[in-house]
Order: structure tokens, then C-alpha cells, then sequence
């Protein structure tokens, strides 16, 4: 995905967030990372399918920061919440 130095490294902020929302709309994912898109509160398909797309926005997101960075992305967050 991202090669390191584009990886958010703490001083590259503003490039890394053009590159990771680029990277978000290609994989239709940025309405859920930017918070547009909500959960949907009845359980079913839709949830799980939200639940999935969600998972992957953190991937992302953990995959695109250096290793000393990592800690500082809380676990058991959403997309949305890690993003702001």
C-alpha cells in the first residue's frame, strides 16, 4: 500500500492524509471513514456489511502509519474515530 516514506511518520501529516483519503474513496470507504456513513442500527446483512468495511478502514489506517506511530492508534475504535 504505502512504501515508508509515505507513511505517516509524524511530520508528514498533511501529504499522508491527501494520500489516505485517495486511497479511501478508491476503496469507497472514505463516507464511513469521514463519518457520513453510520452504522445502521438494525442487525442483518447491512451491519455486518458495515462491520466489515469498518475493519477494513483500520487496516488501512494501521498499515499506513511507521511502527513508532502505531501506538498511538487506540484499539477497539472505529475507522471514523482513529481518522479524527
Amino acid at each position: 500500500m504505502l512504501e515508508g516514506s509515505q507513511r505517516f511518520n509524524g511530520t508528514n501529516y498533511n501529504i499522508w492524509k491527501q494520500r489516505m483519503l485517495t486511497i479511501f474513496e478508491y476503496r469507497r470507504l472514505d463516507q464511513l471513514v469521514l463519518k457520513k456513513e453510520l452504522r445502521p442500527g438494525t442487525a442483518g446483512t447491512d451491519q455486518d456489511k458495515f462491520d466489515d468495511r469498518n475493519r477494513e478502514a483500520i487496516m488501512l489506517l494501521k498499515l499506513s502509519v511507521a511502527d513508532d506511530q502505531l501506538p498511538q492508534i487506540p484499539s477497539g475504535k472505529t475507522s471514523a474515530e482513529i481518522w479524527q
